[in-house]
């Protein structure tokens, strides 16, 4: 966005200059010493001024953007066994809620424990990941097969609870493999 504003400027004072390049060649005064146009158009500051100015519109709005635009996440940071972890969430094949401690378990068979409640690894991740039992998050994109009390997530069998097992009916509506 930077870039924008920058590019903006620049396209401002080559507008002034060929303004002022055209009073001077094409359209020149009778009397050289007496100038029509303004004195600031022929100033070099007013040049850095909008340049200047340009490159801080453009930050702003780049600014702007970062804050207020969606954010789409490719890895999320989280810490385990107290050392902050970077994780790519597509990596990510469930999530398993054991008392105090959630397990986080990638693709790669690697396995992070972490104190943060399953609830709120829900809102965290969003709705790529589907709530199958009070203790199982599983990434949907992962989804191997279903039965109707089971997923399998690669080798994993996850069990499907009664109570979010009507929520997912699509999705578990009898064995059929996925993918």
């Amino acid at each position: 966005m930077a870039y924008v504003g920058l590019f903006l400027a620049i396209i401002l004072l080559e507008e002034l200059l060929v303004f002022l390049a055209h009073l001077i060649v094409l359209d020149p005064p009778e009397n050289p010493l007496t100038v029509t146009t303004p004195i600031l158009l022929y100033n070099p500051v007013l040049a850095i001024v909008l340049l200047g100015a340009g490159y801080a519109w453009g930050m702003l709005m780049d600014r702007a953007a970062k804050r207020w635009l969606p954010k789409e996440e490719s890895t999320i940071d989280f810490v385990s066994d107290r050392q902050k972890v970077s994780v790519p969430i597509a990596d990510i094949l469930y999530i398993e809620s054991r008392d105090t401690e959630v397990y986080i378990l990638l693709a790669d068979g690697t396995v992070y424990r972490n104190k943060t409640p399953i609830s709120h690894w829900v809102s965290i991740l969003g709705s790529g990941f589907l709530r199958v039992h009070r203790s199982y998050l599983v990434n949907a994109t992962r989804i191997k097969s279903t039965t109707p009390d089971a997923l399998y997530v690669d080798d994993a069998r996850i069990p499907v609870s009664r109570k979010y097992r009507d929520a997912l009916k699509g999705i578990l509506s009898a064995p059929k493999t996925l993918n």
